[in-house]
């Protein structure tokens, strides 16, 4: 996640917030959307809030079944857990 994200313009920003509102819409007609929670975590992380980044990555380690894309969230985990530990 960390490559072009790290450092947003303030386009990205705003397309991100765009974005934001997009996906949390979608959670709330299904809060087991696993893909809705990967892009929830993804925006909050290109807007340096790792500790939301977080929460949705756990939350969607949570819901998928396919061991792959678990595999995947978990290394994304340990690289958002550097950075809210290098923030401390």
């Amino acid at each position: 996640m960390a490559g072009y994200l790290a450092q947003p313009s303030e386009e990205i920003g705003q397309a991100t917030a765009t974005a934001l509102g997009h996906f949390e819409k979608a959670l709330e007609l299904d809060p087991k959307h696993v893909g809705a929670r990967l892009s929830m975590a993804l925006c909050e992380f290109a807007s340096n809030k790792f500790g939301e980044a977080e929460q949705h990555l756990k939350a969607a380690e949570l819901l998928t079944t396919d061991p792959v894309l678990k595999l995947k969230i978990k290394e994304d985990l340990i690289t958002v857990q550097k950075l809210i530990d290098a923030d401390k």
